[in-house]
């Protein structure tokens, strides 16, 4: 059951108000009284749907936003109906529902969102100029009132005669290559596979020369001091988990393995595959 059919199957548990039934629910709402209103707006919710359903088709994935509007609409027509008056309430109630659902159908109807107020001037101006379409004065000020409303256009539409488009002119240059970024994402991911298969005192070395896991990169005599060795025995160990981690990523049929500049990328430090670091 979509939505849709499982609210309609809901206000259908509701029960219509004969006439007598509504002048007496609807004199008790006016009074103040919540339960009265609640009977009132949940005995007419059927009449926001098909209200809805002039604006917005039912297999409409929007319609339920419809609806929701009219429901408001209806809300608001229970608190300002006099029954007194002598007026049905449903007459009432239907100017309501509809103002609200064609607020709703406005606000959404443009990819960049103007609002109701504006667009209701624009209108009232071309229905003006329908009706003079040779006064000067109406001409001016629909193109004033349009001109303060946004409007879109394709990031693909070419605009010069190279034939270049808007997404080539005003493209990021600090932008990633999303096929750029996949491969990256998959290089790392099988790089820290590949550091799990080293010796753990390998990879150690490694971890704290590139700064993984958003540590500092350390540099040769930070670890050596700390492992006991020289500077020469730790760049020595570091290559040589270089040349296992590289018999790793062809084993695995990978392109070839990281390089210097792949290091930079990544989101760890790097001071540089084999370079001579600095103390």
């Amino acid at each position: 059951m979509t939505t849709v059919e499982a609210y309609l199957a809901d206000i259908a548990k509701h029960p219509l108000l004969n006439d007598e039934e509504e002048f007496e629910i609807a004199r008790a709402a006016r009074s103040g009284c919540e339960t009265s209103k609640s009977r009132l707006i949940t005995s007419n919710l059927r009449l926001v749907v098909a209200t809805a359903k002039e604006y917005e088709p039912i297999t409409s994935s929007r319609f339920m936003d419809i609806v929701q509007a009219g429901n408001l609409g209806l809300m608001k027509a229970v608190d300002r109906y006099d029954p007194d008056l002598g007026n049905k309430f449903s007459t009432y109630a239907v100017y309501w529902i509809k103002e609200s659902i064609r607020n709703e159908v406005r606000a959404h109807s443009r990819t960049i969102r103007v609002s109701v107020s504006a667009q209701r001037k624009v209108q009232a101006a071309r229905s003006a100029l329908r009706q003079d379409p040779d006064n000067p004065e109406l001409h001016e000020k629909l193109q004033a009132l349009e001109s303060r409303i946004p409007s879109t256009c394709s990031l693909d539409m070419s605009v010069n005669e190279d034939g270049k488009t808007l997404g080539e002119i005003y493209a990021d240059p600090k932008a990633v290559d999303p096929a750029e970024a996949v491969g990256r994402d998959e290089l790392l991911t099988e790089l820290y596979e590949f550091m799990d298969q080293l010796d753990p005192r390998l990879r150690d070395i490694i971890q704290s020369r590139f700064g993984f896991n958003g540590d500092e990169p350390c540099s040769l005599n930070d670890i050596g001091d700390r492992f006991g060795v020289t500077r020469e025995r730790i760049r020595q160990l570091q290559n040589r988990g270089f040349a296992r981690l590289r018999e790793l990523f062809r084993s695995r049929e990978k392109i070839v393995f990281p390089t210097h500049e792949d290091f930079d990328d990544l989101p760890f430090g790097s001071p540089g595959i084999g370079e001579t670091a600095s103390p």
